[in-house]
């Protein structure tokens, strides 16, 4: 088995949790990843990880989860990249401002939107069951 080949699980140390959550509030007050050119840029980034990362994912999904080899690309990996290339191809037209339906008097005066924005951080927070291998 080519299970040498991934790289050994290792916890995220407790004390190193509030420094990145912290570091991460901040970049997004800076209002970096605001732009949609930037989480464009970074969806493009994701596609590009998995697809030059396929066989090791493919290994990883074979060790951990016992998935055999086509499986794991079809069900996984392709799917993930389709979701990845149909949220590229959408999210300007989702993060569009919507109209606001008004009388038509107030719209000349007011012009309303319904403008999507970002709204912060999230903290994902996941583990990993250990399995006994024989």
């Amino acid at each position: 088995m080519a299970s040498h080949l991934l790289i050994p699980f290792s916890s995220t140390p407790v004390e190193s949790i509030a420094p990145t959550v912290s570091h991460l509030q901040n970049t997004f007050t800076s209002l970096k990843t605001h732009p949609l050119a930037y989480r464009e840029e970074q969806l493009r980034k994701l596609y590009w990880g998995i697809k030059d990362n396929e066989q090791r994912l493919i290994q990883a999904l074979k060790a951990d989860l016992g998935k055999p080899c086509f499986e794991a690309k079809v069900v996984e990996i392709d799917w993930t990249c389709a979701e990845i290339l149909y949220v590229l191809k959408n999210l300007r037209k989702w993060a569009a401002d919507d109209k606001v339906d008004l009388p038509f008097l107030h719209r000349l005066v007011l012009s309303p939107r319904i403008r999507k924005e970002p709204m912060g951080t999230v903290l994902v927070i996941g583990y990993v069951l250990a399995r006994a291998v024989s």
